[in-house]
């Protein structure tokens, strides 16, 4: 559904030898994280082939700041203790002076207004403050979020459910005037406490060549076997090799339009889930 360039994971609870089982098509095998001699990362940075490899700016374990293609990207994933994360504050400020397209993203660990809270005790005003201090020292722009709010839960229900929006986007005119109309959206929860998030320009052009896939399941659905059976003994003129390649073409044409008029298209079908599942977490969420 997404083509992202450039993906970032924060914690993620597998071994770096193993990151090839995330299924990444297109990208590359290489993979930066925020290692130090002291500690193993917690953050990774991949990249598809379709851009040039990043390079380390500046790292702790709070971040991972890289240039790629003459723009930054600065991942965090924050402490959440408010000594610890002064750091981080510190670091963002030091990037923010080199004037070029920057993008900050990812969990932040604390909350810029008292209404992206939801149960428990909220944070200190001073936390709060020290944030916002960061952001307009760094001369950072709020992205345009979409669908849910709250990005983070503790997994609860009930008087005991606590939800926060410690995830976001945020960039400097710079980026904004690079890349017009960017936002972020907030996905739906799937088996994280927190919400993915995925960036882009307000309208991403669809590419004008999809690759076509069949899926094994559609074989179950009735009706297919017979239009692949109907369209292969139709006569096709031409050497063995050309009849072939032919007969191919067609079929591939016959059963796209079969998908879309036995089972809608995977894309509404994905689009409609995604939706209910977004309705069902502003349902939970208050």
């Amino acid at each position: 559904m997404y083509a992202p360039q450039i993906i970032f994971l924060a914690e993620p609870k597998i071994r770096l030898d193993s990151s090839i089982k995330l299924g990444l098509h297109n990208f590359n095998h290489a993979i930066i994280s925020n290692d130090s001699d002291i500690r193993i990362g917690n953050l990774w940075c991949f990249w598809s082939t379709e851009v040039s490899s990043p390079s380390v700016i500046s790292s702790s374990f709070q971040h991972l700041t890289v240039l790629c293609n003459g723009v930054i990207i600065s991942t965090v994933h924050a402490s959440v203790f408010k000594t610890i994360r002064r750091g981080l504050w510190k670091n963002l400020i030091d990037v923010s002076k080199l004037k070029l397209p920057w993008l900050v993203l990812g969990d932040f660990n604390i909350i810029r207004l008292q209404t992206e809270k939801f149960g428990g005790s909220g944070p200190t005003l001073s936390s709060i403050k020290e944030f916002s201090d960061c952001v307009d020292e760094c001369e950072l722009l709020e992205s345009v979020t979409s669908r849910i709010k709250l990005t983070w839960c503790n997994g609860q229900s009930g008087g005991a459910r606590i939800s926060r929006r410690l995830d976001r986007a945020l960039y400097n005119s710079q980026w904004a005037s690079s890349f017009d109309g960017w936002k972020v959206k907030a996905m739906a929860r799937e088996n994280s406490d927190h919400l993915a998030l995925v960036g882009g320009p307000n309208s991403i052009p669809k590419p004008m060549n999809i690759s076509f896939h069949f899926l094994k399941c559609w074989i179950e659905i009735p009706g297919l076997n017979e239009l692949v059976h109907s369209s292969w003994e139709k006569v096709q003129d031409g050497n063995p090799l050309i009849k072939l390649m032919k007969k191919l073409q067609r079929l591939k044409a016959e059963i796209k339009i079969w998908k879309k008029e036995a089972i809608g298209g995977l894309k509404a079908e994905i689009s409609k889930c995604l939706a209910d599942l977004v309705s069902l977490h502003s349902l939970i969420e208050f």
